[in-house]
């Protein structure tokens, strides 16, 4: 796909984050393409927020997955997200993903790419009526547990 796109977009970048067991056969890809000095290989990272405000596009073309962590992270940072239809519809937690098929071809995903918009939008606040936000949820799980009675292996309230 990023090939496809540095034919119309040579400026672009393609960052990869992550360590897995398909990056050497990657590299050797990229390599191949003539793309080594487009395509940086980040490893693991801790600063991910900061990736993903520096990105214009996430894309996620994944064979198989659940809820994908790094989609909610990627949403709450207001990134414009394009996945594989493979991934879960309940990971569009703002209405704002784009979903295609890796059946279709890379111009197609091209053109995809290019026909969405690069601004980043605030989802803070729509990430929190959705339930997610770390400091209402460490509220209710504390609540939670200090609810928990162990002599009767219940929770208080009747759970």
């Amino acid at each position: 796909m990023f090939y496809e796109l540095q034919k119309t977009q040579p400026k672009s970048l393609l960052l990869l984050v992550g360590e897995g067991q398909l990056k050497r056969s990657i590299e050797k890809k990229v390599k191949s393409l003539g793309l080594t000095k487009k395509v940086r290989f980040l490893g693991v990272r801790e600063d991910i927020p900061n990736l993903l405000h520096a990105m214009d596009l996430f894309l996620f073309p994944s064979l198989f997955e659940g809820l994908p962590v790094v989609l909610v992270e990627a949403q709450a940072a207001g990134v414009q997200c394009l996945v594989s239809n493979s991934i879960t519809k309940e990971s569009d937690i703002t209405g704002s993903l784009g979903f295609m098929s890796l059946k279709e071809s890379p111009e197609k995903w091209t053109q995809k790419i290019l026909s969405m918009s690069y601004k980043h939008s605030e989802n803070i606040d729509l990430m929190t009526k959705k339930g997610y936000d770390t400091t209402a949820n460490a509220k209710w799980l504390a609540d939670f547990y200090t609810q928990y009675h162990p002599e009767n292996q219940t929770l208080a309230g009747g759970f």
